[in-house]
């Protein structure tokens, strides 16, 4: 592997830490997945992995070690009969695969932010508590 390398190369140690944390590399494709993390980072709750693939799905945001995923739902992308039901069809198969899927609004960022960010902080709690 190159980091073993050429361990004091600049950018090593960030790289590593890229690798071994993939909740440290923020990707979002909208605006309302960044309100999402700046609404976590400020409640100072644990980073997701954000836009992975889980279970073939690709997620907004996943906390791995809770078995959550989170989406953000714009009526944009996701107000079509095409979209509602393709939307439930992967909360069914995450399901199955033992995953809790929460979809939030934008509404529920913005204008409902103090309980979306009480809701979720139980949720994590809730699934630290199972494990």
């Amino acid at each position: 592997m190159l980091l073993e390398r050429y361990p004091a190369c600049k950018g090593t140690r960030a790289l590593r830490a890229l690798i071994t944390d993939p909740a440290a590399a923020s990707f979002t494709r909208s605006e309302g997945e960044e309100r999402l993390l700046a609404l976590i980072k400020s409640a100072g709750l644990a980073r997701p992995e954000t836009n992975v693939r889980v279970s073939g799905y690709e997620v907004d945001c996943y906390w791995r070690h809770a078995g959550l995923v989170i989406e953000v739902d714009g009526y944009e992308f996701h107000g079509s009969k095409r979209a509602f039901v393709r939307d439930r069809q992967r909360d069914t198969a995450l399901a199955a695969a033992g995953i809790r899927v929460v979809r939030l609004t934008w509404q529920q960022l913005t204008k409902d932010r103090d309980r979306t960010l009480v809701q979720l902080a139980l949720a994590l709690a809730r699934a630290d508590a199972s494990v």
